[in-house]
């Protein structure tokens, strides 16, 4: 990661953090798809259904009922570390687009949160309707996400933090962070 000071983010006090992928390393949905898949096939077809109906958003509120599946998260150590550290200085926000209720029992094992920012049976939460809910949040934010699906966050974003980001992305993030003068933090 590379290193910052505190005053780096002068005049930004929330910090909005993406879940899959950058919170924790794989996709909420997807652990939860794997072991439906192996304990309960009807289910696991059903949310398949749902998510081809084009109903994404309800598919992740689908698959929040059967989250107690022993899905195990593996977080991203160093941006836990780092949350810790901003804990208490910046407001600690998790926008994902997995459902409410993942988004929820994450923040109930760590602790770490101040707000959610989630999918509901109605609204996915990614990309611009990500956005327009944080915006309706706060003005001046940091975004730490992981995929081009965080572009149009990043772009309206007053600092930008990325995780295991591919070379292109890492190129356009240094670029529009550069012209920008925002400030770029990857972990």
């Amino acid at each position: 990661m590379k290193k910052m000071n505190d005053n780096m983010l002068v005049g930004i006090d929330t910090i909005m953090v993406d879940l899959d992928g950058t919170f924790i390393k794989k996709d909420s949905s997807y652990g939860i798809w794997q072991r439906l898949a192996k304990h309960d096939i009807c289910a696991f077809l059903k949310s398949i259904f749902i998510y081809l109906a084009h109903a994404e958003a309800r598919a992740k509120e689908y698959l929040q009922l059967h989250k107690n599946l022993g899905c195990v998260h593996r977080v991203n150590e160093q941006l836990l570390q780092y949350l810790i550290e901003q804990k208490g200085k910046k407001k600690l926000v998790l926008a994902t687009g997995a459902n409410i209720g993942v988004a929820q029992e994450i923040n109930d094992e760590y602790q770490l949160f101040d707000y959610l920012i989630a999918s509901d049976g109605e609204n996915n939460c990614i990309g611009v309707n990500k956005l327009k809910k944080i915006q309706g949040y706060c003005a001046k934010f940091m975004y730490i996400g992981d995929h081009w699906y965080d572009c149009p966050i990043w772009f309206e974003a007053d600092a930008i933090g990325v995780v295991n980001p591919s070379v292109t992305l890492l190129d356009l993030l240094q670029k529009h962070s550069k012209e920008h003068g925002k400030q770029l933090i990857v972990f």
